[in-house]
């Protein structure tokens, strides 16, 4: 066969470039060769328990040499910018080896996709809405809040004191005694005591709770108060057997109509009347101070308060906003004959016929 002068000209680049190949895929097998014994006397090292780790060796900074830096970043946010490639001696790598380093990032940019990934996450955490901040109400997961929030009902006008009121019914059953502390606390705090006390409640209504000339009211206030005093003294029973004859003497008041026999029964000293009538001017300067009894916390009162404008808006949608309300006063009215020529005020049409 004969061979062209083009032929052999073009057969000569071919043979150098696979001998290039050849060249590069034999080092690439000897640098491998020489990891791979770099990590297994790491993993040794490791696992004699030495300290000082292995150090790297002329191998690992051949191969980089040879591969060349990372690719360019697909995955990083917004803002990061991957760094810039050079040209190098790993420019004409395969795209293999370009694969296995695409996640190989500085520690510049980890802390970057760190920064923007704490900054997005606590704005997500910004727009979370919140309860209405019952107290001892919240102790529960966020779930609860979130589940409240996507209630149909909280979208009528007319639901939403009746949920918080519910939540705070519901919270009291589930932690009654975090809701005694939280009461004996703020009865403290008006007292003056940095910690409540057995005595902490009987003081209060004694000094902070005046009756004035209210007898009823000062003898069933003072007997509950004693309960609540055995009670915190751990005294269950005692404080069982004074609310049963509180009842008791309450019945033979009203079978007697004074408290002389009825009082007696209950076997406990006489209410402090003479302290509450020396106190009753303050009642006026403390309904000038306080817009809610102060044993209660404000946002408790604040559910109450939301569920009273709940029934009264409902009461006002179904007395006076129904609809066809306003349509009586024109459809009760009697028609007026139209006014038109010779017919005079007040004539009936049958008068004119």
């Amino acid at each position: 066969a004969y061979q062209t002068g083009l032929e052999d000209a073009g057969a000569a680049p071919s043979n150098a470039l696979m001998q290039q190949m050849l060249s590069q895929t034999q080092a690439t097998a000897t640098l491998v060769t020489a990891l791979q014994a770099e990590l297994e006397v790491m993993k040794q090292d490791r696992s004699t328990g030495s300290a000082e780790p292995a150090p790297c060796g002329g191998a690992l900074s051949k191969a980089r040499a040879l591969v060349g830096p990372p690719p360019p970043a697909r995955h990083l946010p917004g803002g990061v910018s991957p760094p810039p490639r050079t040209k190098g001696a790993g420019s004409n790598a395969s795209v293999d080896n370009e694969e296995a380093v695409d996640g190989d990032m500085s520690t510049d940019q980890l802390l970057k996709m760190a920064l923007v990934k704490a900054l997005g996450g606590g704005g997500k955490a910004k727009k979370r809405s919140k309860g209405p901040g019952l107290p001892l109400s919240q102790s529960g997961s966020e779930s609860d809040n979130e589940a409240a929030t996507e209630d149909p009902l909280r979208k009528l006008s007319g639901a939403k004191g009746s949920l918080l009121l519910e939540r705070l019914k519901v919270a009291m059953e589930q932690q009654p005694a975090a809701y005694i502390t939280a009461i004996e606390a703020l009865a403290a705090d008006t007292l003056g005591e940095s910690s409540p006390s057995v005595m902490t409640v009987e003081k209060y209504v004694k000094e902070e709770l005046p009756m004035g000339h209210e007898k009823s009211l000062g003898y069933a206030t003072w007997g509950i108060a004693r309960a609540v005093t055995m009670l915190r003294a751990g005294h269950r029973e005692k404080a069982h057997l004074i609310l049963l004859l509180l009842l008791a003497s309450i019945e033979q008041y009203r079978l007697d109509q004074n408290w002389g026999a009825a009082w007696k029964l209950t076997q406990l000293l006489m209410p402090p009347f003479a302290e509450w009538r020396a106190k009753d001017a303050m009642m006026s300067q403390l309904r000038a101070d306080c817009a809610h009894t102060r044993l209660a916390h404000p946002t408790w009162c604040a559910a109450v308060i939301a569920k009273l404008r709940d029934e009264e808006t409902l009461t006002k949608r179904r007395h006076g906003g129904a609809p066809g309300s306003h349509s009586n006063s024109q459809g009760d009215r009697p028609e007026r004959p139209p006014r038109g020529r010779g017919r005079g005020r007040g004539t009936p049409k049958s008068a004119e016929k």
